[in-house]
């Protein structure tokens, strides 16, 4: 089968540099924040980080902060 005639997905989990410009930050960031305990990694070898969209996305809600005058629930 030819690869563009292949359906794509969207990637489940990404390495560091993937999940970095998901989320907008650089490499260095997404790495202390996972050596920090503060943002699950899978951890497929010594070298090589995965991170699940799903925790990134859940990561990034965790931290939003209301805009002025926005109503909290």
């Amino acid at each position: 089968m030819n690869t563009k005639a292949q359906m794509q997905f969207p990637p489940v989990a990404m390495r560091t540099g993937q999940a970095a410009h998901y989320m907008g930050l650089s490499r260095r960031t997404v790495f202390k924040l996972a050596a920090r305990g503060r943002l699950p990694v899978v951890r497929v070898s010594a070298k090589c980080l995965l991170f699940k969209r799903s925790d990134l996305d859940a990561f990034i809600a965790s931290r939003r902060v209301a805009a002025i005058g926005e109503r909290t629930p």
